[in-house]
């Protein structure tokens, strides 16, 4: 099966603050298995992708993720839950890979977490998916 979307979700006692010590990985992962790894090293922005996530996650608010535009997949982190979420435009077999990726490695940090696949539940309802 292919997936539109990857859903890591956090149980138990969780604060973004935590996720702050892993955001380099997290990033790194994801723009290794999404194919944009090579583009940021380019660019010179994972510094600052991971600077600017950081700074959000060390004052407990939700990071803005990695949202590139032209993007085919995209790194987000939706307002209504504790969850970190992989988008793609169109079924992407790096959506599955990515999100396995980041959740294994959450998970041998000791994070309490559960993963979901499509489950665009707020996309639906704006008739963006069906």
């Amino acid at each position: 099966m292919q997936y539109f979307s990857g859903h890591i979700i956090f149980r138990g006692k969780f604060n973004y603050a935590s996720l702050s010590p892993h955001i380099r990985r997290i990033i790194e992962l994801f723009l290794e298995f999404s194919g944009q790894k090579a583009m940021v090293q380019r660019e010179g922005r994972l510094d600052l992708l991971v600077y600017m996530n950081r700074r959000d996650l060390m004052k407990g608010r939700k990071p803005e993720g990695v949202n590139r535009e032209n993007a085919k997949m995209r790194l987000l982190f939706p307002l209504h839950r504790k969850e970190i979420a992989l988008i793609s435009d169109v079924p992407n077999p790096k959506v599955r890979d990515a999100t396995n990726a980041i959740a294994e490695y959450l998970k041998s940090k000791g994070f309490n977490l559960e993963v979901r696949w499509n489950d665009l539940t707020l996309l639906r309802r704006a008739g963006k998916v069906k």
